[in-house]
């Protein structure tokens, strides 16, 4: 098997994407008896690893010129994540007055439920407009629109940064799993390189009914751990679309459980970056306990009297009020906030 040897520049590994898809690869059938001790199966059996805990990310956001920066904040329990965030925006209303708003967002997904929360102040600290919304599973169609139309990268599982590019995380596009396991092992190509003095497994596969393909780079000394992944597919208009995630990793706790301290997200269409996004993790606590309240409504800590809006089905909804720490039907208008 081949050893490549390739040079570090700058803060992350930069790898050429041309590079690496000109390897000449081996291939090889893989048995079922095989797969477990794979270096991607292994790879995903570590992340797995993650069960609960928290994690806070700088989040710095290049697009169209434009550069904004955020504070995540996430926990995450077996299947439940909570995520929040802040910006500050320059914000025009109706009588074209421009002021500086403060918004905050606030995420919990569940395998019944998301709920999403907003907060729009303006400098002062008076708030302009909040809203709160609850769906069901059986709303994916709809709430999908909306998170895509309000979150972009922001609304994420801590557990994929570094595996999965952020806007797709955010819709529930591709997981883990996805990216990390082939659909057919028997079709994988792999082989072996080095950066800066580390052996590395690469592996590119298909996903989606061979419409995708993913390239993997692990470092089987460090977990196993990704630490560089790409996924390039066709775009609307038939354009070359290749989302890149490059990290560092670091050993973090007790168990010295490798994860990354830097992540950066790249899109390219047709080979010219259009979007940038840098995860800096601050704070990770893994395995460690997790209030259930924060997968709930009451981890929203929404304002007593607040309005939410329960979306029962695409085209119908109903509002409900939040009252000493449930919802109810209605409540004294002197008592609502909204």
């Amino acid at each position: 098997m081949p050893v490549i040897t390739l040079t570090r520049v700058g803060l992350l590994m930069k790898f050429s994407l041309a590079l690496l898809l000109s390897i000449s690869l081996s291939t090889h059938a893989v048995f079922a008896q095989d797969i477990n001790s794979l270096p991607e199966s292994r790879a995903f059996a570590y992340r797995r690893q993650l069960t609960s805990g928290r994690v806070v990310v700088e989040l710095t956001r290049e697009t169209n010129g434009k550069t904004k920066d955020q504070l995540i904040e996430g926990f995450f329990d077996g299947d439940q994540y909570h995520s929040r965030f802040e910006m500050e925006l320059d914000v025009t209303d109706s009588s074209g007055k421009t002021f500086r708003s403060r918004d905050l967002h606030k995420y919990v997904f569940t395998p019944t439920e998301t709920l999403y929360y907003f907060d729009i102040k303006q400098s002062n600290g008076r708030t302009v407009a909040a809203y709160a919304h609850r769906f069901g599973d059986e709303n994916k169609n709809y709430k999908e629109e909306i998170f895509k139309s309000s979150t972009g990268t922001y609304c994420f599982d801590p557990r994929e940064i570094g595996i999965v590019p952020g806007g797709l995380a955010t819709l529930k596009t591709f997981d883990i799993k996805q990216i990390l396991v082939p659909e057919d092992f028997s079709t994988c190509t792999r082989s072996q390189i080095e950066v800066n003095g580390r052996k590395l497994e690469r592996v590119e596969h298909s996903i989606a009914n061979k419409r995708l393909k993913a390239v993997l780079l692990i470092d089987t000394d460090r977990g196993p751990s990704v630490v560089y992944s790409s996924l390039r597919s066709p775009g609307p208009r038939r354009e070359e679309v290749i989302d890149t995630v490059e990290s560092e990793l670091l050993a973090y706790g007790a168990e010295r459980l490798w994860f990354p301290s830097i992540s950066v997200h790249t899109r390219t269409v047709d080979g010219k970056v259009v979007e940038k996004t840098t995860y800096k993790v601050t704070q990770a606590d893994f395995n460690s306990k997790v209030d259930h309240k924060l997968f709930t409504l009451a981890g929203l800590d929404l304002p007593e009297g607040h309005s939410v809006i329960e979306m029962t089905s695409e085209r119908n909804r109903k509002v409900s009020y939040w009252v000493n720490g449930k919802l109810v039907s209605d409540v004294p208008i002197s008592s609502r906030e909204n």
